[in-house]
């Protein structure tokens, strides 16, 4: 009976999800047309080791994660555009059923006197970590944040479920080794999951009573984790490895120094705190309607900005209180302390080495359900006003956070368009193409489903002389000196695609000795972005020095 109440809320949350990400519409965002489409099609299909440098430095991205979509959209459903995006708020519906077993956990230690304070509990909690703005905006999406969140949380949910009234009790060892073995994964499949890998450990290390526990617990996580994530990462990193001498190229080259390209380590540092106060204080910067902080786009949270009082107070009291911190830290109240330490630690190492507003859903959600237990056990001090208090106080409040939230307008369209379909030009067989743009890897696929044995590569504007992408002397490296090989054996068959409404991307391709021959220009319609123009390229062949 209790399995199956369990297989009809999970059911119940996905089809709600379904539903949210058919009202939100198709995912059209930079990186969808950037990568997770052409690389999904390019390892699918055997292309990746045929052209060269088409996402940019994503292109070496693992594509295991971007297969699922990419499969279902173009192989189990290409007629049906609206049951793809309805399929794809599935990771959303799994997010939300473990958003509701954590806050059923975490309800045990609240003690409420009436069920239908517990009920209000954790339907405020899914509610207010379902509706974040980081959440919120990523649902549907290739982005697969929400994804790798939904594990990271399956990987929390198993060590607090494997927490006991009694102290002296060590943790289970099959659920330390699962959750040790969810992260392995999530971190193989989207590297930025690694953040989660330590915080999970420092939960484990708190939690546990007496050194010997703690060393064999922590010894089974790391094993479990290494493993798995060696299943998950490991045929991708042979590959990279083999190919450029970096497992993990582009990133990391400052370590692995691959010739492919400059010894240095890619980092985007663009949303990084730029000031101690930020350092500080960086949440309380998103409460006001703004970008470029922590995205791209405009939003508005207080989620995390609340989460970040609560936290602090909460530590303030455990540290005055003896008795308090007694409380806290054993018997039942252990989850809500492996909440607050899971949720401090994940956020300092994001603001570290991200600072992105997307890689935090985890984070977003844990937060959100630490606001509605610090406002239940608030409002708890002011039942003696009425019985409901607590529970009417509490939702009011999440309804007001819900209401001021403004999530981030990613890319979208109405759900059901073909999202491969094009009107372009014909190409001459077994010609090189030229993406001078970005984003235009998604038109590969519908390029290459021509029959004409097309080759891609992608030469974006930033791309000079002195190596753009590739770092300093790219020519020097092995990429880009197979992008010039690449484009001198193709020399009578070249054409160069750019967006119409842009200027010439002429410095990138003269890197290349290749010029447009704008005379040749022809239009291309595309449903994902602008009309673009598909024009002979023109190979100039290099004069000897001297």
């Amino acid at each position: 009976m209790e399995m199956m109440k369990r297989v009809l809320t999970a059911l119940f949350f996905c089809v709600a999800a379904c539903s949210i990400s058919l009202h939100l519409g198709q995912d059209t965002t930079f990186d969808l047309k950037s990568y997770h489409l052409y690389n999904a099609w390019a390892v699918l299909t055997g292309r990746w080791s045929h052209d060269v440098f088409v996402a940019g430095a994503q292109t070496f991205f693992s594509p295991f994660i971007d297969a699922p979509y990419y499969i279902v959209a173009t192989t189990l459903l290409p007629a049906h555009g609206v049951a793809v995006v309805a399929f794809a708020g599935i990771p959303y519906g799994i997010l939300l059923y473990l958003i509701y077993l954590i806050s059923r956990r975490i309800g045990g230690a609240l003690q409420f006197d009436a069920r239908w304070e517990r009920t209000t509990f954790v339907a405020a909690s899914v509610l207010l970590a379902g509706t974040g703005a980081a959440t919120w905006s990523q649902i549907g999406l290739t982005s697969n944040d929400v994804t790798v969140a939904a594990i990271v949380l399956a990987s929390f949910y198993q060590i607090l479920s494997g927490l006991t009234d009694h102290d002296e009790e060590p943790l289970s060892f099959r659920k330390v080794a699962v959750a040790g073995a969810l992260l392995g994964l999530a971190t193989g499949l989207k590297l930025t999951a690694a953040i989660y890998v330590p915080s999970i450990a420092v939960v484990i290390f708190f939690i546990e009573r007496g050194w010997k526990s703690k060393v064999r617990s922590l010894f089974v996580y790391g094993c479990c984790t290494l493993a798995a994530f060696a299943i998950a990462y490991g045929p991708w990193g042979w590959k990279l490895y083999k190919l450029t001498g970096n497992p993990f190229f582009p990133l990391f080259n400052g370590v692995f120094h691959s010739d492919w390209m400059a010894s240095i380590s890619i980092r985007d540092v663009r949303f990084l705190p730029k000031s101690l106060l930020q350092w500080l204080f960086y949440p309380f910067y998103w409460t006001n309607l703004q970008s470029s902080w922590v995205t791209e786009v405009p939003f508005r949270d207080v989620r995390l900005a609340l989460a970040y009082v609560f936290v602090v107070g909460y530590v303030v009291v455990a540290l005055i209180s003896r008795d308090l911190r007694t409380k806290f830290l054993f018997g039942k109240y252990k989850a809500i302390h492996a909440l607050v330490l899971f949720i401090a630690f994940s956020y300092i190492l994001w603001m570290h080495e991200f600072s992105i507003l997307r890689y935090l859903v985890a984070v977003e959600c844990l937060a959100s359900l630490f606001v509605v237990v610090s406002l239940m056990v608030l409002a708890q001090k002011l039942r003696h006003l009425s019985v409901w208090f607590p529970a009417i106080g509490t939702t009011l409040a999440v309804g007001f956070i819900v209401a001021f939230t403004v999530s981030p307008p990613w890319g979208r369209a109405p759900a059901g368009m073909d999202i491969l379909a094009m009107q372009a030009p014909g190409f001459e067989h077994g010609a090189l193409v030229i993406f001078a743009d970005v984003p235009m890897s998604f038109l590969a696929p519908g390029l290459a489903a021509t029959g004409q044995d097309l080759r891609f590569m992608t030469i974006p504007r930033d791309f000079s002389s002195s190596g753009g992408q590739l770092g300093a002397d790219g020519f020097r490296h092995e990429l880009g000196r197979r992008m010039k090989v690449q484009i001198h054996e193709h020399r009578e068959a070249l054409y160069v695609l750019f967006y119409k409404s842009d200027a010439r991307p002429e410095s990138s391709l003269a890197a290349f000795n290749v010029q447009i021959d704008m005379s040749s220009c022809q239009t291309g319609k595309s449903p994902l972005e602008r009309e673009f123009l598909a024009c002979r390229g023109i190979y100039r062949e290099e004069q000897p020095s001297g």
